[in-house]
């Protein structure tokens, strides 16, 4: 199924979703929900009334004629559940990939990270540290002794 194809019937799904919530939401808070243009929202409004999958009615009583509420047919009960399991059957396969690209990369850096880790030398016992090298806290005490007016003699 083409990618664009995909898109129409996510929009389409959540548009059922929402107008089967709240049926009397008007055209401009349906497109802010759905992330879309008011455009393309009349757009998908007028293409489910074509297929017969909503139904616009519109409050006679009311004095602002531009009210109408969005009631979903059976039909558009029927194929908002189609779009559903289409959806989840997706959104499955999509979990499923990216839990298998997550279990890689997180074998792939433990792997990396282990061959890191440096090796033991044979002398050095597991657990303790090696300590300074011999001789280097020596020269520095010798060198901060002198500078403090020491002779080496006194040293």
């Amino acid at each position: 199924m083409p990618a664009n194809e995909l898109i129409h019937q996510e929009i389409h799904l959540q548009m059922l979703r929402l107008l089967q919530a709240n049926p009397q939401i008007n055209q401009r808070d349906l497109a802010v929900a759905l992330g879309i243009s008011l455009g393309k929202t009349n757009y998908c409004l007028k293409a489910l009334v074509s297929k017969s999958l909503l139904k616009m009615q519109n409050f006679r009583n009311n004095q602002r004629k531009l009210v109408y509420a969005y009631l979903l047919t059976p039909a558009g009960l029927a194929e908002k559940a189609v779009l559903t399991s289409r959806f989840l059957k997706r959104k499955m396969q999509e979990y499923e990939q990216l839990k298998a690209e997550i279990d890689a990369l997180t074998q792939e850096a433990s792997v990396q990270l282990s061959s890191r880790i440096p090796r033991l030398s044979s002398r050095a016992r597991p657990g303790c540290h090696p300590g300074p090298r011999p001789g280097i806290h020596g020269l520095r005490i010798k060198s901060a002794m002198t500078n403090l007016g020491a002779r080496n003699d006194d040293i």
